[in-house]
């Protein structure tokens, strides 16, 4: 089988006395998975944690298969771009999504240093959010063998049940 990628170990961080979570896959990156202690905060806020003269990118998620970079993100009206996903174009921009039911995606590029934060919930995971987002990386030179994937939190099946047009999708997404 070859050089394969160790099963992701996961810590709580603290930062003003509030949790969040790493990915040690992600470990080359400064990134979390924010918990619910963080909701009232934005994203010009949150990127306090990691470096505050970052610029920070959000979208105006719409639960689609849109994946964006930073100079795409515009301000429409009262929101910014619609979309589900942003792929940085440099090292240097910190990037961000929200969930609470939904799938957060974290996508580092190890070679580029470039990053991608996706909101996968089970309407862009039916139109293929994350292998979008995986597309904008390899549409600019990055290789698949230098991505490194972690899911974040997302609720369960114990908690969430799902209808059949609901379900219905998943047959010919995988196929």
């Amino acid at each position: 089988m070859g050089d394969m990628t160790p099963l992701q170990q996961w810590q709580w961080q603290i930062w003003q006395d509030q949790p969040y979570l790493t990915c040690d896959l992600l470990a080359p990156w400064r990134h979390g998975f924010f918990t619910q202690q963080f909701a009232p905060q934005m994203p010009e806020n949150l990127v306090q944690v990691f470096d505050p003269d970052l610029p920070a990118f959000r979208v105006k998620q719409v639960h689609g298969n849109t994946v964006l970079s930073p100079s795409e993100i515009t301000w429409e009206g009262e929101h910014f771009s619609p979309a589900d996903g942003i792929v940085s174009a440099a090292e240097s921009q910190a990037v961000f999504v929200a969930t609470a039911d939904c799938t957060p995606v974290l996508i580092g590029d190890v070679a580029t240093g470039r990053v991608a934060a996706v909101h996968a919930g089970w309407r862009g995971t039916a139109q293929r959010i994350v292998p979008e987002a995986i597309q904008k990386f390899l549409n600019t030179d990055s290789r698949l063998e230098n991505l490194r994937v972690a899911m974040g939190p997302a609720i369960s099946g114990e908690v969430y049940q799902v209808s059949t047009e609901v379900r219905s999708p998943w047959g010919r997404v995988w196929v």
